[in-house]
């Protein structure tokens, strides 16, 4: 067992790891329950009995927002987010697909931690302002909130596959070495 695998394995077993991931997935999941459920209660509401709900837009923006960058931090974890990676279709040698990718996470990783923290000013600010949405005056922070969240936990999975890359590429080396 490598490098990464015993690191992947370790960190896969801790209690809070399993908890945050587990309550990414449910949240995301009851969000999307709920968001499908709300817009066919608007559409039902609005042409069969001619009736709106006067701030299900509200609502919805905030369930909506919660399982999407929830979702997203999951897709981050599990390497599923949408990239243009052209490069590593056309490189050979595994130590330097490894490599590059270990630079991938790398930036990703700086570009959500950027954004984590200006999305943690901007709640800030929002929650100091008491801004509220039009229509039920909910604080706007709520659903900024799930920005926050969802960048953090962006963030934090980046830097795992950043690890997990850069180990694998000390794994590589080693192996190689042992072969010749």
């Amino acid at each position: 067992m490598g490098l990464a695998d015993r690191f992947e394995t370790k960190v896969n077993k801790n209690p809070v790891w399993k908890f945050f991931l587990k309550a990414e997935t449910s949240i995301s999941t009851v969000c999307a329950f709920i968001g499908v459920l709300g817009v066919c209660y608007n559409v039902v509401g609005r042409y069969i009995f001619h009736k709106n709900f006067f701030g299900m837009d509200d609502l919805l923006m905030i369930v909506m927002i919660f399982m999407y960058f929830l979702g997203s931090a999951f897709a981050s974890y599990d390497e599923q987010q949408i990239s243009a990676d052209i490069l590593t279709s056309f490189m050979k040698n595994p130590l330097k697909i490894k490599s590059l990718r270990a630079f991938q996470e790398g930036a990703s990783a700086l570009v959500c931690g950027v954004y984590t923290v200006w999305l943690f000013e901007y709640v800030s600010y929002n929650f100091a302002g008491n801004s509220r949405t039009p229509v039920l005056k909910v604080p706007y922070w709520i659903p900024q909130s799930a920005l926050l969240i969802g960048f953090f936990f962006m963030t934090v999975y980046h830097i795992y596959n950043m690890i997990l890359y850069v180990l694998r590429t000390i794994d590589l080396k080693n192996a190689e070495k042992e072969a010749a």
